[in-house]
């Protein structure tokens, strides 16, 4: 409840502004013109197993957090692999990070989509990292205005992971995601730094100018 004895009020925040986190990681921002509806948002982001790569497409187009997935090595021996499109693949070698070879010579650790072949089963797709936006739910409750009013502040925050050399970003990037951030990882930071920033920006304005950020 608020000052006067009402229940908090809960706004969409239209242009919230945070922090950089992992800036040079995630490609990300808060502007919306309209607050998106609860069903297309992600709650948390996640990671999960598959058993085959060509689940991969279907998961990640229809799990809102779900950023990562590591497919199950084959049981029986194959000499090729396809990777899906829309992600970013990388491979191992006996559990090592294989690079892939560019026909200039150049080498990437990330892998592109379609049928490779032929590679020994000891040769497979580790992690798939997807490439589409995504847009996350997160409010900032029990914030205090400038004339002390205590407001709820809803905020949807729409990234990606960086990594594409299409448009000219690293693709070490998505190893580092992997292996040394993580989706929780990233999550708690994404939290973290938007409560942070909404806090400080709803301390600078009075309740009824919250309505317009």
């Amino acid at each position: 409840r608020n000052q006067h004895g009402d229940e908090n009020e809960t706004i969409p925040s239209k242009a919230a502004k945070t922090s950089s986190v992992h800036k040079n990681l995630t490609n990300q921002t808060t502007k919306t013109a309209i607050h998106p509806s609860i069903e297309i948002m992600a709650q948390n982001l996640y990671s999960d197993e598959i058993s085959s790569l060509s689940e991969a497409t279907d998961r990640f187009s229809t799990e809102k957090g779900l950023l990562l997935l590591r497919p199950h090595r084959p049981c029986c021996s194959s000499l090729h692999f396809t990777i899906p499109s829309g992600c970013y693949a990388l491979v191992t070698r006996h559990g090592a990070d294989e690079e892939y070879i560019q026909p200039d010579g150049s080498k990437s650790i990330v892998w592109p989509p379609g049928l490779h072949f032929p590679h020994p089963p000891w040769v497979h797709v580790s992690n798939l990292v997807t490439m589409q936006t995504i847009v996350m739910d997160l409010p900032v409750k029990a914030c205090k205005t400038k004339d002390n009013v205590t407001v709820n502040i809803d905020v949807a925050l729409a990234f990606r992971i960086m990594g594409d050399p299409d448009l000219g970003e690293d693709p070490n990037l998505v190893r580092i995601f992997v292996y040394e951030l993580t989706p929780r990882g990233l999550e708690q930071q994404l939290r973290d730094a938007q409560d942070e920033e909404v806090r400080t920006l709803a301390r600078s304005l009075k309740h009824t100018e919250i309505y317009g950020i």
